[in-house]
């Protein structure tokens, strides 16, 4: 991995790492989402990457 982000334009590590970000953070929403968190499970994935979305596959229903 660190050999494709290094033959990259000179800002490809960002781009990649900004895009997996947002990745992360789309899946998370959706997953805490059927918990009725899907602002926790965004910002969790978003922060965190798949060990965010872990934690909001966990997380306790929202009876709110």
């Amino acid at each position: 991995m660190a050999l494709i982000l290094m033959q990259m334009e000179p800002y490809g590590w960002a781009a990649a790492i900004t895009g997996g970000g947002l990745l992360m953070a789309l899946l998370g929403y959706f997953v805490g989402g059927t918990k009725g968190n899907g602002c926790w499970g965004c910002g969790l994935g978003c922060i965190l990457g798949p060990i965010g979305i872990l934690i909001a596959v966990l997380m306790p229903k929202n009876s709110g």
